[in-house]
C-alpha cells in the first residue's frame, strides 16, 4: 500500500510539475522549447518508475517519449532496458536496434543487445555483438 501512495504522490508531482512548465515555458520557449520539455518529462518519469521497479509503467513513458526526435535514441534506449528487465528480449532487441540505426556506435545499445541475445540463447550473436561492444 505506501509504494502505491508512494507512486500516485509522484505522478500528482509530475502531473503539477509539467502544468507549471509549460505555463513557464510558454513564457521564455519557443513551441519546440516545450515539445522539448514535455519529451524531457516523460523520459524523467520513466526512469522513476524505472527505478522504482515498476518496468511497465517505464515503458509505456518511454513510448510517449520516441514521439521527440531528438530524444529518440534515449527513449529507444530506456525502452529496452525496460524490455530487457521484463524478460520481452525480442523487443529489447528491436529498440537496441533502433538506437542503433540513429547512433550506431551507441554502446549502451551494443552491449543491452548483446545481453538480450545472450538470453535468448543466441550464443553466436551474442558474441558477435560483445566484440562490437568492446571495439566502441
Amino acid at each position: 500500500m505506501g509504494q502505491y501512495l508512494r507512486t500516485q504522490n509522484m505522478e500528482r508531482k509530475l502531473i503539477f510539475g509539467l502544468i507549471v512548465l509549460t505555463v513557464l515555458a510558454s513564457f521564455f520557449y519557443s513551441f519546440e522549447g516545450i515539445m522539448e520539455l514535455k519529451g524531457r518529462l516523460y523520459l524523467s518519469r520513466g526512469v522513476i518508475y524505472a527505478n522504482q521497479g515498476q518496468f511497465e509503467e517505464a515503458a509505456t513513458e518511454f513510448t510517449k517519449a520516441t514521439k521527440y526526435e531528438h530524444l529518440l535514441v534515449s527513449a529507444y534506449n530506456n525502452r529496452a532496458s525496460a524490455y530487457f528487465n521484463l524478460g520481452n528480449y525480442e523487443k529489447a532487441i528491436e529498440d537496441c536496434d533502433s538506437s542503433l540505426k540513429l547512433k550506431p556506435n551507441d554502446y549502451f545499445a551494443t552491449n543491452l543487445k548483446a545481453r538480450a541475445l545472450y538470453r535468448l540463447k543466441r550464443y553466436d550473436e551474442a558474441l558477435q555483438v560483445s566484440e562490437a561492444a568492446i571495439k566502441i
